[in-house]
């Protein structure tokens, strides 16, 4: 009896394998290959339009101060009197480069250029006398028959030297006059707008 019972503990276990292979294998040839479907694609499910251009205005409302990002005081190089002012000189007032913003009195700085070339004149003047001088007085050293090299103040060296000078001096307040006459207008460096004036 314990045989009986050993046999159907080993046989069985053999048996349902066997008999799973065998499944597996008809399983196996039974099959038939899946058939082959194209998917057509699906459309998204939206709505669209057609977008047309169009203006639109947004209004924001808010407070605050709008400060320029770049600014600049136009100051006059010199005093004098305003006598005119472009038509858009006031706050908030647009500009362009180059354009004459003020204009101010002009007679005390062209007596003053006509006073400085007055003074060129006369230091070319003195120049010239000066030089005619120190030639006059190498000439008598000359003939006068004086031994050895004549001094500089013989020569007038030194009042030469002074009449260069003055002449030099004369000259450069010539430019500063013609300067001062260029600057009685104001113009303006760029283009901008007037936040503020002081007149």
């Amino acid at each position: 009896m314990a045989n009986q019972l050993i046999y159907p503990k080993i046989l069985l276990p053999i048996v349902l394998i066997i008999g799973g292979v065998l499944g597996a294998y008809a399983l196996e040839q039974a099959k038939k290959p899946p058939e082959r479907r194209t998917v057509q694609p699906r459309p998204p499910l939206v709505q669209t339009i057609v977008l047309q251009p169009e203006t639109v205005r947004y209004e924001v409302r808010s407070q605050g101060r709008i400060e320029p990002r770049l600014s600049a005081a136009l100051i006059a190089q010199v005093s004098g009197t305003v006598v005119e002012t472009h038509p858009n000189f006031y706050v908030g007032g647009d500009f362009q480069k180059g354009q004459v913003l003020l204009k101010l009195d002009d007679r005390d700085y062209k007596l003053a250029l006509a006073r400085a070339e007055a003074q060129v004149a006369a230091a070319e003047q003195l120049l010239s006398r000066t030089e005619a001088e120190a030639e006059q007085a190498r000439y008598e050293w000359n003939e006068l028959g004086k031994r050895g090299t004549p001094t500089p103040l013989v020569l007038k060296e030194p009042q030469l030297a002074e009449a260069r000078a003055r002449l030099r001096g004369a000259k450069a307040d010539l430019e500063i006059a013609r300067l001062n006459l260029q600057r009685v207008e104001i113009t303006a460096p760029f283009e901008g707008r007037i936040d503020q004036k002081q007149v």
